[in-house]
This record gives structure tokens, C-alpha cells and sequence, in this order.
């Protein structure tokens, strides 16, 4: 059933939950004003398109763009659609409190993750190169999860699948390939900082789903460190010196 007036209520950060995406844009516009100057430049010797710093605010940018189709609006104009999606691959016709995963959960696993870690890595990038492919280990691993349920559902649209084919696949595949800036191993760290993160991520989702944890509190913190993980593991891959290997 559609959620009524008092299950609204108890989301306690409801209007969080159903705004950010659109906050989210409005960054993402900021940010395209700024990457068609110089401004996000590291290198002004180069091509913006070879600047890895340049292409990581661009990658901030898009996953912006991204969530706009998962929590905003999607390709079929349903609103919330990621979260409804979600909670229907294990059963459930309605979203919390029938879904055990309260918009809470979703918004913590974004908002961390997308408005501050992400942005750090791509101010870090100057100086901290792999630090601004942190951005990238989420989009390709979302890239593949979203194309990878198409596949299995023989062609069938989920949201976020439009801006994963349209934004993700062309600007990943040129960062990571296409410049030829990056070494083997940076390839497999970037991917595998990507498992790594959506691991856990649903690791926590799970948690909830099965009913080993009851208190949504708990997972809201998990998906909030996470961002954490992400910087923490992309500033230990750059002090490895994978570039040199």
C-alpha cells in the first residue's frame, strides 16, 4: 500500500529522503558551469579531457545526475523509484515501514557518499592523484550492477539504467581506458575499492532485510562510514604507489 500520513511522519528525515536528489542537481549545474571554465583544472598544459583531477569533478557531476533517475524522477516518470525497486526485489509491494529499509537508510548511503567524499577525492586529486578515481571505483561497479540486472531480466529498465549507458559507461570508460593514464594495477584498484564499497553497502542493506538488525540507526552510521572507507582506501592505494608497479 502507498504510504500514508502517519507512516510519513515517522521518517524522520523524510523530506531529506525525497529533496536530495534535487539539491544534488542543482550541484551538479554548479559544477558544469565550472567544468566549462578552468577552474577544476590541474594541468592547463592539457587537454580538460586528459586531466584526471578535471575528469573527477566530472565524475561528481554525473553520479549527481545519476541519482536524480534512481530517487527523482526515472525513465517512466516514477518518483522514488530506486528505493521502490529495491524493496521489490525481496517482496515487498510497499516501502518502509512493510519494506524493513527506511528512506533513511538510502539517503545515508548517498549524501555521505556523493556530497562530501566524492567531492573531497576530486579537491584531494591534485595533489593526491588515485584520490580523484574514488569517484569512479561507485560508477563502474553501479555502472555493471545496473546493466548487469538488464541483462538478467532480458532487457527489462531499472532506474538509473538511462544515465548508467548514456553518462557512466562513456565517461568511465574514457577516464579509465581512454587516456591511458592509469597503470594495470589502478585499473584493478579502482574496480576493486568499487566492490569493496558496494559490499558493504549492501551488507547493510541486508542486515535490515533479514531482520538481524532491527534498528535502522545502525545501518544509517554503517552507510555513512562507508564514505569514509572509500577515501580511506583510495588515499592507501595512491601511498602504495600502484602507478610506479
Amino acid at each position: 500500500m502507498p504510504l500514508s500520513g502517519s507512516s510519513m511522519a515517522a521518517e524522520r528525515i523524510l523530506v531529506l529522503d525525497t529533496w536530495f536528489p534535487w539539491i544534488g542537481l542543482v550541484a551538479a549545474a554548479v559544477l558544469l558551469v565550472l567544468l566549462s571554465m578552468d577552474s577544476l583544472r590541474a594541468d592547463l598544459r592539457i587537454p580538460r579531457w586528459r586531466d584526471l583531477s578535471w575528469l573527477s569533478w566530472a565524475g561528481v557531476a554525473a553520479y549527481l545526475i545519476h541519482n536524480v533517475e534512481e530517487y527523482g524522477f526515472d525513465f517512466h516518470g516514477q518518483a522514488y523509484a530506486f528505493p521502490k525497486a529495491f524493496c521489490g526485489m525481496f517482496g515487498y509491494a510497499a516501502l518502509y515501514p512493510q519494506c524493513p529499509v527506511p528512506g533513511e537508510v538510502f539517503t545515508a548511503v548517498n549524501i555521505p557518499m556523493f556530497w562530501l567524499a566524492a567531492p573531497l577525492g576530486a579537491w584531494m586529486s591534485r595533489r593526491y592523484r588515485f584520490m580523484g578515481l574514488a569517484i569512479y571505483s561507485v560508477i563502474v561497479v553501479n555502472l555493471a550492477a545496473h546493466v548487469g540486472r538488464a541483462l538478467v531480466s532480458g532487457g527489462q529498465y531499472n532506474p538509473g539504467l538511462l544515465t548508467a549507458i548514456l553518462i557512466f559507461l562513456p565517461l568511465a570508460g574514457w577516464t579509465l581506458i581512454g587516456t591511458g593514464a592509469l597503470a594495470k594495477r589502478e585499473l584493478a584498484a579502482v574496480v576493486g575499492i568499487g566492490v569493496m564499497v558496494h559490499a558493504i553497502l549492501i551488507f547493510g542493506m541486508l542486515l535490515l532485510i533479514t531482520g538481524v538488525v532491527r534498528e535502522p540507526g545502525v545501518v544509517v552510521v554503517l552507510q555513512s562510514l562507508n564514505a569514509g572507507v572509500l577515501i580511506l582506501a583510495t588515499f592507501a592505494a595512491e601511498k602504495m604507489g600502484l602507478r610506479q608497479r
